[in-house]
């Protein structure tokens, strides 16, 4: 988690880039069920954007992150509202925000929805079995729950 930057775990300091490996291998997991589930667009289903983003800008620079690389993400955050359509370009900066919890989202197509959960819980559905994609972000050392 985002919240663990800078701290001790398992004997060793969790550090920014680190951090951004697991969150960039999410990013991919997501874009990758996008593709396989045919779904060029999510639209957003609920939103919770709570934080300034003054708040957003102060802890990206708390934890080490460069404000020059990420102003997308802080201009990205101030257009979102529920019903928007993000392709998958877009779902980049979507992701990094919820894995960050600078916003909570829920967001869906015909073929597959995305749910961000607490603690790097990202719920991903698709109306057809996907399974190259569940092997492809297996290869991203993510975990896949029920395939029911």
């Amino acid at each position: 988690m985002v919240s663990d930057i800078g701290k001790v775990m398992c004997g060793k300091m969790v550090t920014g880039h680190e951090y951004l490996q697991v969150e960039n291998a999410f990013v991919e997991g997501i874009q990758v069920f996008m593709m396989y589930s045919k779904s060029p667009h999510l639209t957003i289903k609920k939103l919770e954007k709570s934080l300034q983003p003054e708040i957003i800008k102060a802890d990206m620079t708390k934890k080490g992150f460069s404000l020059e690389r990420y102003i997308k993400l802080l201009d990205f955050f101030l257009l979102l509202e529920k019903g928007l359509k993000l392709n998958i370009e877009n779902m980049e900066h979507v992701a990094r925000l919820a894995l960050r919890e600078y916003i909570w989202i829920q967001l869906a197509s015909e073929s597959m929805f995305v749910r961000f959960n607490y603690d790097y819980y990202v719920d991903v559905g698709t109306k057809d079995r996907c399974d190259e994609a569940v092997q492809k972000v297996m290869d991203l050392e993510l975990s896949i729950g029920s395939l029911g």
